[in-house]
């Protein structure tokens, strides 16, 4: 199955745009001294560059040869981080926890991602989504599975947005030494989830 140039073009965009501004989250974070999920900033990054490399292989970003090994390595680590993650939030609260609480939805992607580039891995074509169909997908429902979970995240995300703080000014007023600083735009951060979730799902449905 091959997707629709201009959607992959699209997706690809996005993906690059997430990864850029995710990339420079790591930087404000630091340089301002706000909190902010570094490793989801991270792993985000990292992400979009590669999703955008298997949606438009001429980029050149595309996983390819050992690459892809060695992708798939670091997302499974990421699946492995999260996992900790929510294991921990779990034990912490002794119950289950809201799932912007304990990471599962980047844990799901993390794993998605593995997925992905696995089936990515076994085309040979070089238009927009040729490399996800056929010989790669061995587990059409497990893809179809994490699409749906994707698609019903995304649209639980989209409806938390207006409740989450907006984006903050770059150089904020100094709070006093007793407030801490507020964390670092978590609508936008919330926006860059939405957008990897919309992708993945994309990706996924390509892959089954």
């Amino acid at each position: 199955m091959t997707g629709l140039s201009w959607l992959a073009d699209g997706f690809a965009g996005l993906m690059l745009l997430t990864a850029g501004y995710c990339a420079g989250r790591l930087v404000a974070a630091r340089v301002q001294r706000r909190p902010a999920e570094r490793d989801v900033d991270l792993v985000h990054m990292l992400m979009g560059v590669a999703m955008a490399g298997i949606l438009v292989p001429r980029t050149g970003l595309r996983p390819a040869g050992p690459w892809t090994a060695l992708w798939a390595v670091v997302f499974a680590a990421a699946a492995g981080w999260f996992a900790w993650r929510a294991g921990l939030a779990w034990w912490l609260a002794r119950r289950p926890v809201p799932p912007a609480g304990h990471h599962l939805p980047h844990l799901i992607m993390s794993g998605a991602m593995v997925y992905v580039l696995l089936a990515a891995g076994h085309g040979a074509g070089s238009a927009p989504g040729a490399a996800m169909g056929g010989t790669g997908a061995r587990f059409p429902l497990l893809a179809i599975t994490a699409a749906q979970f994707m698609a019903g995240y995304v649209l639980w995300a989209a409806g938390r947005l207006p409740a989450l703080a907006p984006v903050r000014n770059w150089r904020p007023a100094a709070p006093a030494a007793a407030v801490p600083r507020p964390p670092l735009s978590p609508r936008l951060a919330a926006c860059c989830t939405i957008a990897m979730g919309l992708t993945m799902a994309y990706l996924l449905v390509m892959a089954a």
